[in-house]
C-alpha cells in the first residue's frame, strides 16, 4: 500500500518533461519580402568588382542586415532559374559607389558572383527581406 501512495505521489508531482524555452523573436511586424528586377548591363560589372554583378536595391528600406531569400535570371524559356546554374550566387551587401559602384550611385546593393559573364543581358530577379 505505501509503495502505492508514493508511486501516486511521484506521478501527481511530475509535470511531465519540459524543453527549455525557445528564444524570443524581434519584435514589431514580420518582414515584408520584395522583389527586384533588372536587365544585367556591363556596367554593373565595376572595376572594383569585375566579377561581380552589382545590383542597386533602390529601397530605403535596406540595412545592413537586408536578406536575400532568391537570385533568379529568366531564362530562354521564359522561367526564372536560380543562378547557380550558370555557376553563379549571391554573396553579400555592399555599400557601393566609386569604382565598386556606376553611373555614380552610390548605396546599398547586391553582388551576384558572375565571373564568366554569363547573366550580362538577362533579367535578374532577388527576394528580399529589408
Amino acid at each position: 500500500m505505501r509503495k502505492i501512495i508514493c508511486l501516486l505521489f511521484v506521478l501527481l508531482a511530475c509535470e511531465g518533461p519540459k524543453g527549455p524555452v525557445g528564444p524570443v523573436g524581434p519584435e514589431g511586424p514580420a518582414g515584408e519580402v520584395k522583389e527586384k528586377i533588372v536587365v544585367v548591363a556591363i556596367k554593373m560589372y565595376t572595376s572594383g568588382n569585375p566579377n561581380w554583378a552589382t545590383l542597386y536595391y533602390d529601397d530605403t528600406e535596406v540595412d545592413e542586415n537586408t536578406v536575400v531569400i532568391y537570385a533568379g535570371y529568366m531564362n530562354p524559356n521564359g522561367v526564372w532559374t536560380n543562378v547557380e546554374a550558370v555557376n553563379s550566387y549571391y554573396c553579400c551587401n555592399i555599400n557601393a559607389s566609386g569604382k565598386y559602384g556606376y553611373d555614380g550611385r552610390s548605396g546599398l546593393a547586391a553582388l551576384i558572383y558572375d565571373s564568366d559573364g554569363d547573366l550580362l543581358g538577362y533579367e535578374l530577379k532577388i527576394l528580399y527581406i529589408p
